[in-house]
């Protein structure tokens, strides 16, 4: 699936027979939350289709890796030179 970056801390277990339970961290790329439920319910359809798991929880993370890291620099007022 190609809006998934990556998939990790995933587990899956029956509940019940042919009850089927998955939870998996997924990371994505960043975007507006309300475009992640909509890879959310791609991934709740094919996971049905291919593999019967009907019981799927994911967390989503944002993929923040071409992003840029500042550095903010925080000094207390007795740091500052007057």
């Amino acid at each position: 699936m190609s809006d998934v970056k990556e998939v990790h801390h995933l587990h899956i277990w029956t509940l019940a027979s042919n009850f089927y339970a998955l939870s998996a961290h997924v990371v994505i790329k960043d975007q507006m939350l309300s475009k992640g439920y909509l890879i959310i319910d791609k991934l709740e359809k094919e996971l049905e289709v291919r593999f019967g798991i009907n019981h799927p929880t994911f967390q989503l993370e944002a993929d923040l890796s071409n992003e840029q890291n500042e550095v903010i620099k925080i000094s207390r007022d007795s740091d500052k030179k007057g």
